[in-house]
């Protein structure tokens, strides 16, 4: 929810309000480890460099100007990353996620933004690589944290935001919980499009 372009988190809440008049309710918690994870990733790189970089450096380093350069750099960011490290961010993942598991067991589901901002053009991305990581980790930031504590997901349009560009509610759940998200979202659709 943390600082969403305009529109994008006002949307999201309209599209709760809907929810709720058809049934939905909500509680407003927070997720520190979502905060813990962005630091972790921030200080340390991502372990997904090095798994990436194992699964197709050779390939990348046979014809690296087919790859944009900033997801050239980020692979190649894997090649430095040591295996103590990519150990510790596994470890501290794993130990974030007993503890996220254990904040939403008590909830059918998360409810928030998929992303925090709208989509740039790409023409605003090709001016220049600085612009394209900030967009790129900006456009990842709400979704990560479902990737590294294996948690399910879905996303239903909500409504527009301050551009007129669609925006996506993410319906987030504990793993294995599939079902109860899908028949969530239908209901949540059903209620949306009210």
């Amino acid at each position: 929810w943390d600082n969403c372009e305009p529109g994008i988190a006002e949307a999201v809440r309209a599209g709760m309000e809907k929810m709720a008049a058809a049934g939905a309710s909500f509680e407003e918690v927070s997720i520190p480890e979502f905060y813990e994870l962005r630091d972790l990733l921030g200080k340390s790189g991502s372990f997904v460099a090095g798994e990436c970089w194992a699964l197709w450096g050779e390939t990348v380093e046979a014809a690296p100007e087919l790859v944009f350069k900033p997801v050239y750099d980020r692979m190649r960011a894997g090649v430095t990353m040591s295996s103590a490290d990519s150990e510790m961010i596994r470890l501290r993942t794993a130990e974030m996620t007993v503890r996220v598991r254990a904040r939403m067991a008590e909830f059918d589901g998360l409810v928030h933004p998929t992303m925090c901002i709208a989509p740039p053009s790409i023409a605003e991305l090709e001016k220049g690589e600085e612009f394209y990581v900030e967009s790129n980790l900006k456009s990842l930031r709400n979704t990560t944290p479902g990737n590294f504590f294996e948690l399910c997901g879905l996303t239903l349009p909500c409504g527009v935001d301050g551009q007129g560009l669609p925006v996506g509610l993410l319906l987030t759940g504990l793993p294995r919980t599939e079902g109860k998200i899908l028949r969530l979202g239908q209901a949540s659709e059903d209620a949306l499009a009210a």
